[in-house]
């Protein structure tokens, strides 16, 4: 965990009771950050004192969230502020002293939350949404408290993200919660913030390169400028060649997929030895989950499943040895016992060649190469990102 995350988790265990009698007014006037030279904010902090005290417990001005720039805002029981890189908001109806703060923090989206008190929880659901639409759910059973916790996404473009949180109860079956969960008091009020590349990325995209095609403003340079352009690990674009839908770079390529959405883009790219796969976003489609495709020199390696996010997301495997590999993603609905639905298909595949500059690593390859053939020879098996057979 970095820093401020340590820092986040250890106050918000204080707040709660876990690490001892102090009030949170205490903890807030005695904030480590308190003694430091601040800028100046040219608005005020809400004078409801628990969107104060989350606001210092997080390094105030000097910290992730910033200076506030609006007023605090009342809908219904909940109270709201917006701050320069995020939002803090109230929620009564998960505990009196219940707050949500979700903000940036560097190219990572925050979402901290706590006291819950007097409910508590075994665990918490976290849901989020990308410019209004639903984008993900993760469920957050480490580096929590009963009653506070905290949980981190890697969005992979830049837009509007909000969360709200739901504490839930195991299931009291005899194997561990076969009856399911309870979640009794529901979500929270959502908290937003607006994500933008840090600026040290943006900077990147500027970079002048020697030569190379202008690429235009379409959603092929917005993601090549969201990767860090042209020193990101894209690196500078290449000539274009006759498809439109297709963009060359130094050490990858990206291609533009609107059949499974209007935006949706797939970057296939080398990073520090890593084969790396980004995509998204698939709007107006959305999916429980996307399969990648991985071929090598025309043998099918691997299919993996992610989970995270339904309109996009990233995947990466180490060092895979030297070769051509043919990559594409699809995004698929479960219907239980039924199966499932990939109703847009597969994306346009990429195909990019790997030139292995690091030491073989026995289990990156061992999990990416092909296994058996099935005993009636029809249908090659893969493995899984774990080494396993299926």
């Amino acid at each position: 965990m970095g820093r401020w995350w340590i820092v986040l988790f250890t106050s918000l265990l204080v707040v709660a009771g876990a690490a001892g009698p102090r009030s949170v007014d205490v903890l807030a006037s005695g904030h480590p950050h308190a003694n430091v030279a601040k800028k100046a904010c040219g608005r005020p902090v809400d004078p409801l004192v628990l969107i104060q005290n989350r606001w210092r417990l997080l390094g105030m001005q000097e910290g992730p969230l910033g200076c506030p720039i609006a007023s605090g805002q009342i809908v219904g029981d909940s109270r709201s502020q917006q701050f320069e890189h995020g939002q803090i908001v109230t929620s009564p109806a998960q505990g009196s002293k219940m707050v949500v703060a979700v903000y940036q923090q560097e190219n990572n989206v925050i979402i901290s939350w706590g006291d819950t008190s007097a409910f508590n929880y075994d665990k918490w659901l976290v849901r989020w949404d990308k410019d209004g639409h639903e984008d993900g759910q993760q469920l957050v059973n480490s580096y929590i408290d009963r009653t506070v916790g905290f949980a981190h996404i890697q969005p992979f473009a830049n837009g509007t993200y909000g969360a709200v949180v739901e504490g839930c109860d195991n299931g009291s079956g005899a194997l561990g919660g076969l009856s399911g969960s309870s979640c009794k008091q529901g979500w929270t009020v959502r908290a937003e913030v607006h994500f933008v590349t840090p600026s040290y990325l943006n900077a990147k995209a500027s970079a002048a390169c020697p030569d190379g095609p202008e690429l235009g403003s379409g959603p092929i340079r917005g993601r090549w400028t969201d990767l860090g352009g042209s020193l990101g690990p894209l690196g500078c674009p290449l000539l274009r060649g006759n498809d439109d839908h297709l963009q060359r770079f130094e050490h990858g390529q990206i291609v533009w997929s609107p059949q499974q959405g209007t935006n949706m883009v797939l970057a296939v790219y080398t990073e520090r030895g890593d084969l790396v796969v980004n995509w998204g976003d698939s709007w107006p489609f959305h999916y429980d989950k996307w399969l990648i495709s991985v071929s090598k020199d025309g043998f099918h390696l691997a299919q993996p499943e992610v989970t995270e996010q339904s309109t996009g997301g990233a995947w990466s495997t180490p060092d895979p040895g030297t070769g051509t590999y043919i990559v594409q993603v699809e995004g698929c609905d479960d219907h239980g016992a039924s199966g499932s639905s990939c109703k847009q298909g597969w994306t346009t595949p990429i195909s990019l060649s790997y030139a292995q500059n690091f030491s073989l690593n026995d289990q990156s390859l061992a999990a990416l190469a092909p296994c058996t053939i099935g005993s009636a020879g029809l249908s090659k098996q893969v493995r899984t990102p774990a080494g396993r057979c299926r």
